[in-house]
């Protein structure tokens, strides 16, 4: 059977394309390599608008925040179901260097505006050590990865085909008119595929960078079960008293096996600010991509109309992957082009 389109990979942002794609009403194939569960269902899931040790907007914020609440919001009533909470994050100052970092940004209107100081007692409930003081950000939240994955899944499966296997890139090859055939399915094909883009012969020359990380779930019992606190390192609630805890960074790593360096670094950062004892339940691990400009890269191969891509979202998938879909899904119907800077032919070449 043919299908208009082919998703090569299953994570948030194949999975929201797809979605995309089959409400335009066209026929959609997913490949999912159960062997290669990939990054985002490992993920703790943060949005944080704020990040970084400069206290700097995420990358085209404004574009892409919105659309990612209203998507959030739209699939949690679609499937009746909740797995976007929207909760402040609290971000304790690691040291006096922090706190000046934060001092010198606070101001700016593109922060401000997201940005509450902790006042009066408040202080008496921060659930951390706050010697060097802190602030809260809104707007954000985090994201229940594999819960919104299932009922993504579900829903391709019902309306579109899930394939679970694994993809090898010589099977595509270009036929007469552009196209590109899988086996016996002819398609348009997306690369939806995270770390599978290093083996990727069409898009090879993209300035793509990767870093493994580790992550860890933990359970600390007395800890408030709605509270995403930075302090270093993310720690963002799970459920029954469990918390996510990272992620480490390791750019010299494609290794996607969780590491016994990656969680000694997260648990001496946890011993760093906690206040109460935690226990270690699970270690997982997984690799980001990201591109040289630290921004997803979504659109056309240049010579291959019916190939495209859709990569390096990084560890903010569940802020732009949205917007990204979207943006794509509309390229591909309707032939709207991209924003320009997410298009392949504006990342220069490696």
């Amino acid at each position: 059977m043919a299908y208009d389109h082919l998703i090569i990979g299953a994570g948030i942002a194949g999975s929201l394309l797809a979605i995309q794609l089959i409400r335009r009403e066209r026929s959609v194939a997913v490949v999912r390599d159960p062997d290669r569960p990939g990054a985002t269902r490992i993920a703790a899931g943060l949005m944080n608008p704020i990040t970084g040790r400069r206290y700097a907007p995420a990358w085209q914020l404004p574009r892409f925040l919105p659309y990612a609440l209203q998507t959030y919001t739209d699939l949690q009533r679609e499937f009746n179901t909740t797995f976007f909470h929207d909760e402040p994050i609290l971000r304790l100052f690691q040291d006096d260097q922090d706190r000046m970092a934060w001092e010198q940004r606070r101001k700016e209107p593109a922060v401000q505006s997201f940005a509450r100081q902790i006042e009066g007692s408040e202080w008496n409930e921060i659930p951390g050590d706050a010697t060097f003081g802190g602030v809260l950000f809104r707007g954000g939240g985090f994201l229940q990865t594999g819960a919104m994955l299932d009922c993504l899944h579900r829903a391709i499966g019902n309306h579109g085909v899930l394939i679970e296997g694994r993809f090898e890139h010589d099977s595509v090859r270009v036929v007469e008119g552009d196209d590109l055939r899988l086996s016996d399915l002819s398609a348009s094909v997306t690369f939806c595929e995270g770390l599978g883009v290093e083996r990727n012969p069409y898009f090879s020359t993209l300035p793509f960078e990767f870093s493994q990380g580790d992550i860890l779930t933990v359970r600390i019992e007395s800890f408030p079960d709605r509270c995403l606190v930075c302090r270093g390192i993310n720690l963002v609630p799970a459920g029954d008293a469990t918390f996510r805890a990272g992620a480490s960074y390791d750019w010299s790593s494609r290794d996607p096996a969780p590491t016994v360096r990656g969680r000694r670094w997260i648990e001496t950062r946890l011993r760093g600010f906690l206040r109460t004892p935690f226990e270690v339940i699970d270690h997982a691990a997984g690799v980001r991509v990201n591109t040289r400009r630290r921004h997803p890269v979504a659109g056309l191969h240049p010579e291959h109309p019916a190939c495209t891509i859709l990569n390096g979202l990084g560890s903010k998938g569940v802020l732009y992957a949205p917007e990204c879909a979207r943006q794509l899904a509309n390229l591909l119907v309707d032939g709207t082009p991209v924003y320009e800077p997410l298009d392949p032919k504006m990342h220069r070449p490696r």
